[in-house]
């Protein structure tokens, strides 16, 4: 036993510290660190509570919201006699619960301009497990500017993406999706639906992903988009580049860091909907569409059948993802408009923004193929 671990602590961190190459040393890591995580929620409850576990020894917390009965199915570091109280108090119950070696530090509040600094750069790295864009491309921006490590994850109904940001020479979120999407086009988990499970595999797979940072024992997801599907239970693994034009970690930046980013700017042609807009839609802005539109199904070829649309193709996501704009160029001179789709719409959205950011003109998501 180390001198600087108590007994009790021996005892609590013994299975993990008998993994090879883990020991003493990446035990002790892991308690010097400080993990500011964004959200006690859907994501934030499961990277929360396998941190604390794992004994990273300070864990920071932003939430300004209440625990509500509809939470619970998903958020299980909360419970029913807390129903009311402020999450990040009964976060803190939990995770003292859990390990009670380990500090705590809550603040029931959103993360905003004015304490976003701060907060992030006296972190070693961040959890996201927000749902809202505003507050994701201010952490990206601010996480660039300190070099501190951005664990970024999102879900919409069946599927998941994850991937980690802003280390030196690695892509950020921004080189991803340069601007958010415009206000109200992309369906929160109560307009979709999610299951339990797959904010806890993907929440569990952030705080795997920091542990992962802070010990150096084995290789994060840097310069790769992770995305999972529910429906067949897999995972896909892209390769992402800095992109030499982000607004945010190129050689000329363009956003201001330390403060909320402004309304999206007017970046995509005004003469189509947005890259979000659903299918009903695209055919009320686009009368003949039912005879004319292209349907692109991006789902894994083994998930796909015969679509009655007139003209349909059949690009994995992959393929867009490695080469967008040569994919836009091909899409252009496919009858509009063009609309995307997958089965629950998430991967149609990425797949959709990054087309539209790749120049592509009348493109729209859709969950599940267009009938």
């Amino acid at each position: 036993m180390t001198p600087d671990f108590t007994t009790a602590e021996t005892i609590h961190y013994a299975r993990q510290m008998a993994l090879p190459g883990f020991g003493h040393t990446a035990q002790q890591a892991l308690r010097d660190a400080h993990v500011l995580v964004i959200g006690a929620g859907g994501l934030g409850s499961p990277a929360l509570m396998h941190l604390a576990a794992a004994g990273v020894g300070t864990l920071e917390i932003y939430d300004d919201d209440t625990v509500d009965p509809s939470n619970l199915h998903r958020q299980l570091i909360h419970s029913y006699p807390r129903i009311g109280q402020r999450k990040t108090d009964s976060a803190a119950t939990t995770l003292t619960q859990l390990n009670p070696h380990i500090t705590i530090i809550t603040h029931p509040t959103r993360l905003t301009h004015n304490n976003a600094y701060d907060a992030i750069n006296r972190a070693d790295l961040v959890i996201d497990g927000t749902d809202n864009f505003a507050t994701r491309y201010l952490i990206n921006d601010i996480c660039v500017t300190t070099a501190t490590p951005y664990i970024w994850a999102a879900i919409s109904a069946w599927d998941a993406h994850i991937s980690v940001f802003a280390l030196p020479h690695t892509p950020c979120y921004r080189c991803l999706h340069p601007t958010p999407p415009p206000p109200n086009t992309v369906p929160t988990c109560a307009q979709t639906g999610v299951l339990p499970t797959l904010p806890g595999l993907i929440g569990t797979t952030q705080a795997h992903e920091a542990i992962t940072l802070i010990t150096g024992i084995g290789t994060p997801l840097t310069g790769t988009l992770a995305t999972y599907s529910g429906h067949t239970n897999t995972w896909n693994y892209l390769p992402l580049n800095p992109s030499p034009t982000c607004p945010t970690c190129s050689t000329k930046p363009t956003t201001t860091p330390h403060h909320q980013p402004d309304p999206p700017p007017p970046t995509r042609p005004t003469n189509h909907p947005s890259a979000l807009t659903n299918h009903p839609s695209a055919l009320t802005n686009h009368p003949s569409a039912l005879t004319t539109a292209t349907t692109i199904d991006i789902r894994p070829p083994h998930t796909t059948h015969t679509n009655p649309w007139p003209t349909t193709l059949t690009i994995p996501l992959p393929d867009i993802l490695a080469n967008p704009h040569a994919t836009a160029t091909r899409l252009a001179t496919h009858p509009a408009p063009r609309i995307i789709y997958c089965e629950s719409g998430t991967t149609a959205q990425l797949a959709a923004l990054t087309l539209t950011d790749a120049g592509l003109t009348d493109v729209s998501a859709h969950p599940g193929p267009p009938q």
